[in-house]
């Protein structure tokens, strides 16, 4: 049965804390688990991972299991302890269920990354081989005695995200975060604050001790909100066993309930690329998406009501649709809110998002 990242994440983590690897590796291994902290990856282990990365792909840092000849797939099945040397030095393929979970272990981190500019805080991109239907761990989980099978599926080098989309998804957290400063700032008072609040969660039963109510909830969600961005904790990735599925044309989405993740997560999928078919557009509306994803999973919005909750729908508070002071609970409205408030809006767009039915 799959899992959400956070699964993969625990079994990954497991296996580098305890699992088997070669002793030629031991340095690497031994940075990989400072890398994997329990509550997510440590920022401050980049270094870690690079090297770890380096050694996969260029044979730099291993020693004499790791020859030159190698390719990047081989060279994780060695560092899984997945070959055996005998006493003339030949080399025989020794597969097992625990070599299969160690191979799926270093591929996940082979397909990790931290962006972040000089000086500024990053996030993560987990980029699983495009050719996968599931996380590494399930994946690879029959293929640990069948040595040509398992190298096969680890020398599957391109990723989920094009070079291209990795750059939009880092263009939209940045504005994102941008954008974040300049709403919070309007919250302080230092702006057009109410203005705004009233522009996108004033229903027709909205008091004014509601609006200082949603007025003082919005400062202290945006400011998480903000946080998670700043955390240097986020990861973004797509969600592998949704790829063929109806749920890969979506934006993005992030999971609740049972299958919330422990670590900052944000599923990013085809639809996040796409052109057309939404109020905005490119970055800004990137920036729109993780935001609307992030009041999801860290405030606990809804997409309300249920099939008619977004921009393109109209999502003016005035709507009978939110009728009962409704309209805060809606993420697109928060999201909304944030690009409004560090005027990311034409009149048009603002017209066709608070267009009424």
């Amino acid at each position: 049965m799959t899992h959400n990242f956070s699964g993969e994440y625990k079994i990954a983590r497991q296996v580098v804390t305890t699992g088997k690897f070669s002793s030629d590796a031991d340095t690497i291994v031994k940075g990989l688990k400072t890398l994997m902290s329990e509550d997510g990856f440590d920022d401050a282990r980049t270094d870690a991972l690079k090297e770890f990365q380096k050694a996969i792909n260029l044979g730099v840092s291993l020693k004499k299991l790791f020859d030159s000849k190698l390719g990047a797939a081989e060279r994780i099945l060695a560092m899984a302890n997945g070959y055996s040397t005998g006493k003339s030095g030949a080399r025989s393929f020794a597969g097992s269920a625990d070599v299969s979970a160690a191979c799926a272990a270093l591929k996940l981190l082979l397909h990790t990354e931290f962006l972040a500019k000089k000086g500024a805080s990053g996030f993560w991109i987990v980029n699983t081989p495009r050719k996968y239907k599931d996380w590494p761990s399930l994946e690879l989980a029959s293929l640990g005695g069948d040595e040509r099978a398992l190298l096969a599926r680890l020398a599957f080098k391109d990723g989920y995200f094009s070079a291209s989309q990795k750059k939009n998804i880092a263009d939209g957290a940045q504005l994102a975060r941008a954008q974040l400063q300049k709403a919070l700032a309007h919250l302080s008072g230092k702006g057009k604050g109410a203005e705004l609040v009233k522009r996108w969660f004033e229903t027709e039963d909205t008091s004014a001790t509601d609006l200082a109510k949603i007025t003082s909830d919005l400062a202290v969600g945006l400011k998480k909100i903000e946080n998670t961005l700043m955390s240097n904790r986020l990861i973004f990735t797509d969600c592998p066993f949704y790829r063929g599925d109806d749920m890969e044309e979506s934006e993005a989405f992030v999971f609740s309930g049972a299958w919330k993740d422990k670590q900052k997560v944000v599923y990013i999928e085809k639809g996040f690329f796409m052109k057309g078919g939404n109020v905005l557009s490119g970055r800004a509306n990137w920036a729109r998406v993780i935001v609307h994803e992030l009041t999801h999973s860290e405030l606990d919005t809804q997409d309300y009501p249920k099939d008619n909750s977004y921009g393109w729908q109209g999502i003016n508070p005035k709507d009978s649709k939110f009728k009962g002071n409704k309209a805060v609970l809606n993420a697109e409205n928060w999201a909304y809110f944030v690009v409004d408030a560090a005027n990311g809006l034409s009149q048009s767009e603002r017209v066709e998002a608070l267009k009424l039915p």
